[in-house]
């Protein structure tokens, strides 16, 4: 909850029961992390009437949107970093 925007923190103590039933369901700590922060950087300047705050926003799951960004993100670098060793090396005479 440390990286959600302070501004738009309501009822903690909801926010922290869907954090950690996420958690129990098999969401990885730092994913969520990165969808937080994901979802606080695409909100900068929003209006407190255009935001959503906290216990909506995990209630509503929007976190998944940024988990399969996390996700996407992942799998492009490992195609990045497979393609790379696969990649013949060029010996130069």
């Amino acid at each position: 909850m440390a990286a959600y925007p302070e501004d738009r923190i309501r009822d903690r103590r909801t926010t922290i029961r869907l954090i950690a039933a996420a958690v129990r369901a098999g969401v990885k700590p730092d994913d969520l992390l990165q969808a937080v922060k994901a979802h606080a950087k695409e909100s900068e300047g929003y209006t407190r009437s255009k935001v959503c705050f906290s216990d909506n926003w995990f209630k509503m799951r929007r976190w998944e949107k940024g988990l399969a960004q996390v996700q996407a993100d992942r799998e492009k670098t490992r195609e990045v970093e497979a393609k790379g060793r696969a990649s013949p090396r060029r010996v130069d005479p």
